[in-house]
């Protein structure tokens, strides 16, 4: 017989088999049962909304749950709103690929922060760095530029060379400005806001999938998917196994990271669309 897991959200309880769980995985709950606090256990309790979590409890067990369905939402709740709650709970749970189905044209730019007032800036429009400040949102902090009383938070640059590293890897990712101007100004940002102490000379910098879309080689994929979409398009590039595109366009956040261990902040290059193509022959070894 097939082993069972209650996950009770909000006073309802969801009955799941493992299988269901480890939709989407890694995710809080795979974390959870079978490798945290709760392990052994088999019931788990979150104080959310469990009118949004019968949705992802459809997911969870394959269903399709888009488009949404007017008949289906809390009473009082516009679909906006309903979408941007389940977008926020998908994240919650740790559930990459929901997160990231719920990308679009239209609102990746607005979803990134919850907010819909975040807009895109060139680097080269950043000046002068006076304007830059860090800003909390949730549990994160953020470059933030203020112009006019509007902040802007999302930055966009061309020419980049971006090294993915494997799924479920500790390894970061890597970006590198092809323009000298950009990396300049990335250094000055870094320096400059967070205080980082940071090599004048590095023009390579870490970063992280987080909850991205690309277009590459003219196909649509979402960043927890990348890596396996085109391994064997292009070859590895270092020992962590990481592969290289060239993006003529990369949005991007920039998040400041607290490490615990050092007592240092650290910046991460939070990418959040792109469009390029697999490394070309002459990239292949570059900066490695």
């Amino acid at each position: 017989m097939t082993d069972s897991y209650l996950v009770r959200v909000g006073g309802k309880v969801f009955e799941f088999s493992e299988a269901s769980l480890q939709t989407d995985a890694p995710n809080l709950f795979t974390e959870m049962f079978w490798g945290g606090e709760v392990y052994g256990e088999k019931e788990i309790f979150f104080d959310r909304d469990p009118v949004i979590f019968e949705v992802i409890s459809r997911y969870l067990r394959g269903y399709e749950i888009f488009p949404l369905s007017a008949i289906n939402l809390p009473v009082g709740m516009s679909e906006t709103i309903f979408r941007t709650n389940l977008l926020r709970d998908a994240k919650f749970f740790q559930l990459s690929k929901l997160s990231e189905s719920m990308i679009t044209l239209d609102t990746r730019i607005g979803d990134i922060f919850n907010s819909h007032f975040k807009i895109e800036k060139r680097l080269t429009d950043i000046e002068p760095l006076i304007h830059l400040e860090l800003k909390r949102f949730g549990e994160k902090q953020y470059v933030v530029y203020k112009s006019d009383g509007m902040p802007v938070v999302l930055f966009h640059m061309g020419g980049v060379i971006c090294d993915v590293a494997p799924p479920n890897s500790t390894t970061e990712w890597r970006f590198q400005p092809v323009n000298v101007e950009h990396s300049k100004i990335l250094r000055e940002i870094i320096i400059n806001v967070i205080g980082e102490n940071y090599d004048h000379k590095i023009d390579v910098f870490n970063g992280s999938k987080s909850i991205s879309a690309f277009e590459i080689d003219g196909q649509k994929v979402y960043g927890s998917d990348i890596y396996m979409k085109f391994k064997d398009k292009t070859a590895e590039v270092d020992k962590f196994g990481r592969i290289r595109f060239l993006l003529s366009k990369l949005i991007f956040s920039l998040e400041v990271i607290n490490d615990q261990n050092t007592g240092k902040f650290k910046h991460s290059i939070k990418p959040v669309w792109g469009t390029g193509i697999t490394e070309p022959t002459w990239l292949a070894h570059r900066g490695t």
